[in-house]
């Protein structure tokens, strides 16, 4: 990724284009500071005709926001059908999701109550066979304390897929997260043992009540290359496009928010992240 990109803020695509009802890319190389990752949302009504995808040159996680579909998957790496769901929406309940390698063909059929699907896509670092992911193997854990505490659910994690973790995080209503800031930009060992990784990410925001929001900081460190700052009020089907920089978020009173996260670059590797050194002391034991 450009060391110098900065990010992106998407707003809500609203409604399905007409030329395509079922599919919307929204972030991608071509329209992005992204390298590696591709974002699109898929939305199927209830008895509409079912959507054919390939994933051709990428390997993709198909990811449940809510409704329920049939799956079918053909292709060099491996063939499976199944469900997704039920699932009411991104605040009720844990997510489910489809891993789709390259090469492979997907037909989704939506269920009596519809779908809407999220689909991250990268380009492949090794083989992989498609999988389901169930609500009950995603990973849930209440991280954070005070102010800063909110509900990660890693979905596709290095296990699943070679070149992406995608998931989501619930903010409670005034609640802060990806915080104390972090950043995942830079090759380097960090103070506490861990490594940090440069990995560009994408956030897809959701709030509740539908006419709240979210202030999305991203920055840099003061003596960065073509450092910048930036707050977005991001509400409901907005996306931000981060490829470099720190990067928390906070709900607004009274607002509960959820956003899906996915994360890529040439080798990826969960909490491979530096924490902004003005803030760190925040996780230290009290």
């Amino acid at each position: 990724m450009s060391r110098l990109a900065e990010s992106q803020y998407i707003p809500s695509v609203g409604d399905p284009p007409a030329q395509h009802p079922a599919y919307h890319l929204v972030a991608s190389p071509a329209n992005s500071p992204l390298t590696h990752l591709e974002f699109a949302l898929v939305t199927l009504a209830a008895g509409g005709a079912p959507f054919s995808w390939e994933s051709r040159d990428r390997e993709a996680v198909i990811y449940l926001i809510g409704g329920g579909c049939e799956i079918n998957v053909s292709g060099s790496a491996g063939a499976l059908s199944g469900t997704l769901g039920p699932r009411v929406s991104v605040f009720d309940g844990p997510p489910s999701a489809l891993f789709v390698p390259a090469g492979s063909q997907v037909g989704l059929s939506a269920s009596p109550a519809g779908v809407r699907l999220a689909l991250f896509s990268a380009p492949p670092s090794a083989d992989r066979s498609p999988r389901i992911i169930g609500a009950d193997q995603v990973t849930v854990r209440d991280v954070g304390a005070d102010a800063w505490s909110r509900r990660v659910t890693s979905v596709a994690d290095q296990s699943v897929t070679s070149r992406m973790l995608v998931g989501e995080t619930h903010n409670p209503a005034g609640h802060w997260s990806s915080y104390p800031p972090h950043k995942h930009d830079t090759r380097r060992a960090v103070g506490d043992g861990r490594g940090e990784a440069p990995m560009e990410e994408v956030y897809h925001y959701f709030v509740r009540p539908p006419d709240g929001f979210g202030l999305q900081m991203v920055y840099t460190p003061p003596d960065a290359p073509a450092p910048f700052e930036r707050i977005y009020r991001v509400r409901g089907g907005d996306t931000v496009v981060i490829p470099r920089g720190y990067h928390p978020i906070v709900a607004a009173g009274g607002y509960e928010l959820v956003y899906l996260w996915a994360i890529s670059g040439e080798q990826v590797e969960y909490a491979a992240w530096a924490d902004d050194p003005a803030h760190a002391w925040i996780n230290r034991p009290r």
